[in-house]
């Protein structure tokens, strides 16, 4: 049994209340400066962590984040693939 295995064991996910974050969107720098959301907006890891206390405020235990992949860099149908779902390459 891994250390990892345990912990999951352990976790109680009965209990859980998820906040899902598309990183890209969450916690845009200035009100307004994403405009278009078909496009890049510039969320990141440091902005989810000063949002932690904003997302517990309101009552989330758990995030559950987008993919962390390396996207391509293609636009389709005027989208960019800025929400970790068009991977470049999976293997």
């Amino acid at each position: 049994s891994s250390a990892a295995s345990d912990v999951y064991k352990r976790q109680s996910w009965k209990d859980a209340s998820i906040y899902h974050i598309m990183i890209d969107w969450f916690y845009i720098k200035e009100a307004g400066s994403c405009t278009d959301l078909y496009k890049f907006c510039g969320g990141s890891f440091e902005s989810i962590m000063r949002g932690l206390d904003y997302i517990q405020d309101m009552g989330f235990n758990t995030i559950l984040l987008t993919p962390i992949i390396d996207n391509t860099d293609k636009v389709f149908d005027g989208m960019s693939s800025f929400h970790g779902y068009w991977p470049r390459n999976f293997s």
